[in-house]
């Protein structure tokens, strides 16, 4: 996958480059959600325990914050 640099780019080009980008990002965060939270499942199925796996987004967004299961629980 190529970066575009929209700084060259204005109007609608810009808007659809932007467009796209959100997208791509609001795709990657609930890829990377789905496999954090499968890999918890098999750490804890493996007898490791639970364990915080997320991906910090920017401050005060709120997006993909651990849970509220204890560090090292055996729950699933």
């Amino acid at each position: 996958m190529s970066v575009i640099d929209i700084r060259g780019l204005t109007g609608p080009a810009r808007a659809a480059a932007m467009d796209l980008a959100v997208r791509q990002r609001a795709d990657a965060l609930f890829t990377w959600s789905i496999g954090a939270t499968a890999l918890d499942a098999v750490n804890i199925d493996a007898g490791h325990s639970h364990q915080h796996v997320f991906l910090p987004t920017s401050p005060g967004e709120g997006a993909l914050t651990p849970d509220t299961e204890p560090e090292g629980s055996h729950d699933s």
